[in-house]
């Protein structure tokens, strides 16, 4: 897919990936590790266990539309993905999308999906208009430059 991503907002840092500056969102405050947050954190577990995520491997065509995805909090898929996405968005608690650029031989982060995929079209892919449909919401949960192989 090619696409756009989560709003990075102020206090936002920088964050390379596979040679390429992004915008990465602000990571949240860690709590002290105490008896309750281990209570908080096994509730959090099986709350986790007990829904239905959904996670799909996402190609992006370059390292720029994941810049522009974590600048804008929305994505683009190629057309022809976007009922396996929205059949998915509907009968699942939540869909993970795990990110891969085309031949960098690694994954760059991952985001939650926020809504169902809608007509309107982004700017942002403007050269890729013919390849590209609507637009969904999503929020980046990690930016990382994992190897596919160790």
């Amino acid at each position: 897919g090619a696409g756009a991503g989560a709003g990075a907002g102020a206090g936002a840092k920088n964050a390379a990936v596979g040679g390429t500056v992004i915008l990465a969102p602000p990571l949240k405050k860690a709590k002290s590790f105490a008896a309750s947050d281990d209570q908080e954190a096994k509730k959090q577990r099986d709350k986790e266990a007990k829904m239905k995520i959904r996670y799909f491997i996402i190609k992006s065509f370059n390292h720029q539309n994941i810049a522009t995805s974590i600048e804008n909090g929305v994505w683009a898929t190629q057309q022809h993905n976007e009922r396996k996405f929205n059949d998915a968005f509907a009968a699942s608690d939540e869909v993970r999308l795990v990110f891969s650029v085309n031949k960098s031989n690694h994954f760059q982060g991952y985001a939650r999906m926020l809504s169902p995929i809608g007509r309107a079209q982004s700017q942002s892919w403007a050269a890729a208009s013919g390849r590209v449909g609507g637009t969904f919401k999503m929020e980046w949960m990690g930016l990382f430059d994992l190897p596919f192989h160790a």
